[in-house]
């Protein structure tokens, strides 16, 4: 069985272990579905991270 191989950078890798770790908590899937429905929505607020 031939697996292959694939090749990533170094912050696409840590952005798909943070994703896996938060879909292992279903209230974090929840939380997550929850606000992506309200931002969908309009009931988004804008933030200024800086």
């Amino acid at each position: 069985m031939d697996e292959g191989a694939v090749l990533l950078s170094k912050s696409d890798y840590e952005n798909l272990l943070e994703n896996a770790y938060i879909r292992k908590s279903q209230p974090n899937v929840e939380f997550i579905q929850d606000q992506w429905k309200q931002a969908k929505a309009g009931l988004g607020k804008e933030h200024n991270w800086q």
